[in-house]
């Protein structure tokens, strides 16, 4: 379905506008005491079109012209809008919107309508993007900013990053690489031209922000060899990130065999993150004579994490060993602190349809069917039943997770192939050991992966299904659950004896 930005009515023109399709510019005005903008724009046929380009340049946001296919991108995040010369149609993460009348090139510059443009845009702008059509003009409300620039400053200790962020917004910080710190405020509105503004030194080489429609992000490129604290006012709305540079070892290591022998131990597959799925106040899916997919999950679990402690002898965490309510972004941190080499979450599957039934197992990345992306919207869910979305539903949870991948920089192509090839032996030997429907490896975006922050190969299996009579009877079986579970860690041995020999 293509989505309508509705019909412009034909505007007032001001005298800036010499003569019909003569270029021109419109301003962008700001609430704040501030300079107004430029914006490249003309009339035409009663509509007045603005610059894509301009636009995107006012709001610091990515754009790449591809030629061979007359059309120009927009990257904010995880975030692209693909708007095409001579075309109506701008195409927003999938989703396709009816622009009233088709986009021109003037100059070599692509232009769309103006009103309907700034509506397309504002969800990703900071602050409220409006045209004001009796002004001929964009206007950019700012009296919402809750994310604004301070100082960087060099200190004796290191380099000190002072923001001004509301003091009850959650933040959430990640790392990337090469060298990055990316920090993501669930709600934020961010003041991104006076973070242009900032002068930046030490340790910071860049500093980029990102405004998505439920919340907003920064991301800032170190020099090699640093690390961070960071430091939050309980007071007021500061918030403080100091950057330290990373001592060097008090001695060189004496030989390049003892380096080869440490650095493989780094990568050797030691510690191994197993995560039930839901619990406590989280049932998850519910089958017939209320069979609780948070109960199964635990149990396969429990018995995973048996077997890997006795007979592969690694250390094995649980992200939860009991029937209690862990968060989605607590899953990942653990996974994280704990310095975790694979990640497995364990799920079972519902859908509307009692005859479906059979095995799936998921690896990280961006959902190829509708089928995959209703899983993760499925399991994405328990965001509902977390402290800070408890006051939404259910739906509301799902839509914004859909719009902003939850935080931008969380998702890499890092442990891609790894984690594809464990979810491989993984559905393979479930199926051959149990004799179960193969319902095929899938890969979509879940946020319990998502918040490993791609530093180890994760997977998620969907031991079967719980709308299927027949397969719920069976996985309450604790004979069932533990088939399943050594199938998984026979699985898991596969890898680690694999990964480990390829080093």
């Amino acid at each position: 379905m293509v989505r309508s930005l509705g019909i412009l009515l034909s505007p007032v023109l001001l005298l800036i506008f010499v003569s019909v399709g003569r270029a021109a510019q419109v301003p962008l005005l700001y609430e704040e005491e501030r300079a107004p903008g430029s914006i490249g724009a003309t009339v035409e046929h009663g509509l007045v079109y603005a610059s894509v380009p301009d636009l995107a340049d006012a709001f610091n946001i990515e754009t790449q012209w591809l030629g061979s296919t007359q059309k120009l991108v927009l990257f904010v995040g995880h975030v692209q809008a693909k708007f095409t010369a001579w075309n109506p149609v701008v195409v927003v993460d999938d989703v396709p919107y009816n622009l009233p009348a088709q986009t021109i090139i003037r100059g070599g510059v692509l232009l769309a309508p103006a009103e309907p443009l700034a509506r397309l845009l504002d969800p990703i702008t900071p602050g409220h993007l409006t045209w004001d059509a009796a002004a001929n003009a964009f206007r950019l409300s700012t009296a919402d900013y809750n994310v604004r620039p301070g100082t960087v400053e060099q200190r004796q200790n290191g380099t000190m990053v002072t923001l001004r962020i509301q003091s009850d917004l959650p933040i959430e910080e990640t790392t990337g690489e090469p060298n990055w710190l990316h920090l993501a405020i669930l709600g934020g509105r961010i003041d991104a031209q006076g973070f242009r503004q900032m002068v930046l030194g030490g340790a910071v080489l860049q500093l980029l922000t990102f405004q998505y429609q439920n919340s907003a992000q920064i991301s800032f490129r170190l020099q090699r060899g640093y690390t961070y604290d960071i430091m939050r006012s309980e007071s007021g709305p500061w918030f403080r990130v100091l950057f330290r540079q990373v001592m060097p070892p008090p001695a060189p290591l004496s030989t390049q065999g003892e380096f080869i022998q440490i650095n493989r131990d780094q990568w050797a597959i030691n510690t191994i993150i197993i995560d039930p799925g839901h619990g406590g106040r989280d049932p998850g899916s519910v089958g017939p004579d209320d069979i609780y997919e948070k109960d199964i999950v635990l149990n396969i679990g429990l018995r995973l994490a048996e077997r890997l402690r006795n007979d592969l002898n690694v250390n094995v965490v649980m992200t939860r060993s009991t029937d209690r309510f862990v968060s989605l972004r607590e899953r990942g941190r653990v996974a994280v602190r704990s310095n975790g080499k694979l990640f497995i979450s364990l799920h079972c599957n519902a859908l509307g349809d009692p005859r479906i039934g059979g095995v799936q197992t998921y690896f990280l990345s961006d959902a190829e069917t509708d089928e995959a992306r209703d899983v993760a919207r499925i399991e994405n869910a328990a965001l509902v039943f977390e402290d800070s979305t408890e006051t939404l539903s259910a739906g509301e949870c799902c839509d914004w997770y859909d719009v902003n991948e939850i935080v931008a920089g969380m998702t890499s192509d890092r442990y891609l192939r790894e984690s594809q090839e464990l979810a491989k032996l993984v559905q393979d030997e479930i199926v051959r050991s149990l004799g179960v429907r193969d319902q095929g490896v899938h890969q979509a975006g879940f946020y319990v992966m998502k918040g490993t922050l791609a530093s180890m190969p994760s997977i998620l299996v969907e031991a079967g299904y719980l709308s299927n009579p027949a397969e719920a009877r069976r996985m309450r079986q604790r004979s069932y659950q533990r088939q399943v579970a050594d199938a998984i860690y026979r699985a898991v041995r596969e890898f680690k004896l694999k990964y480990e020999r390829e080093m």
